[in-house]
């Protein structure tokens, strides 16, 4: 049985087919160019070519799934929510404020490698996430993504030009530009770097990076880190098979 995975974040869109024998294509999008449910469904007419029977979304855009809903009405849309059986004890004051992308992807990784875990996802924000040996979620940090602090840095000031991330060309810096590229990739390996020796997960648990600003990070961390790419896609068909038994 084929399934459609769709991650929506804030700033893309990304699906993921699921084929029988457990083979995944990939496509992406970004998330205000598919807002309309006349292009979203052009877009998926496109991408998918066989659109499966079953439609797995996690979205942290509201009434995205609503939206799917409207241009998929013959297909069965399955918005995930904390109440699922997400692979990781979301044991918090309101599951329901955290984001079912976090929670999805604590899920997949704790699938993965059974232990204690840190999870820094690196998007349009950054969350460090922590669950525990016996695989309680135990929440974590929320910091601006490497775009959104270059963007809000351009909006509230009046010279500072808006940048793309990236590693600054020489150190120390000796232009505007590079002075920014360094405090973005740096400043946000730093943040990272304090908040996973935190250890919120206990001692020895392993570390984990995702997310589609890792690759200019990654390399100004401190420690050894394992990369697991589409954890939500893979988290949200996972997630699916435990709550059918």
């Amino acid at each position: 049985m084929n399934l459609l995975a769709i991650d929506v974040g804030n700033t893309r869109v990304k699906v993921g087919v699921f084929d029988a024998d457990g083979r995944v294509s990939l496509h992406a999008t970004e998330t205000d160019a598919v807002s309309e449910a006349a292009v979203l469904s052009e877009w998926l007419q496109v991408t998918v070519c066989e659109m499966p029977d079953t439609i797995l979304v996690s979205s942290v855009v509201r009434g995205f799934g609503d939206l799917l809903r409207q241009v998929q009405p013959s297909r069965e849309v399955i918005l995930a929510t904390p109440e699922m059986n997400v692979g990781v004890d979301p044991d918090l004051p309101d599951p329901a404020s955290v984001g079912i992308d976090r929670l999805l992807a604590a899920g997949e990784a704790y699938t993965r490698v059974e232990s204690a875990l840190t999870l820094v996802t690196l998007g349009t924000a950054i969350t460090i996430d922590s669950v525990t040996e016996n695989g309680r979620f135990a929440g974590g940090a929320i910091l601006p993504g490497l775009r959104a602090a270059a963007t809000s840095l351009h909006t509230q000031t009046s010279l500072l030009p808006e940048v793309e991330p990236a590693p600054p060309e020489v150190t120390p810096p000796v232009t505007t530009r590079d002075s920014i590229r360094a405090g973005l990739v740096l400043g946000t390996a730093g943040a990272v770097d304090r908040i996973v020796g935190q250890c919120w997960a206990g001692p020895g648990g392993r570390r984990i990076l995702t997310g589609g600003d890792a690759t200019i990070v990654s390399p100004y961390l401190d420690g050894e880190y394992e990369v697991m790419e589409d954890l939500v896609l893979h988290g949200l068909v996972s997630t699916w098979r435990r709550e059918r038994g």
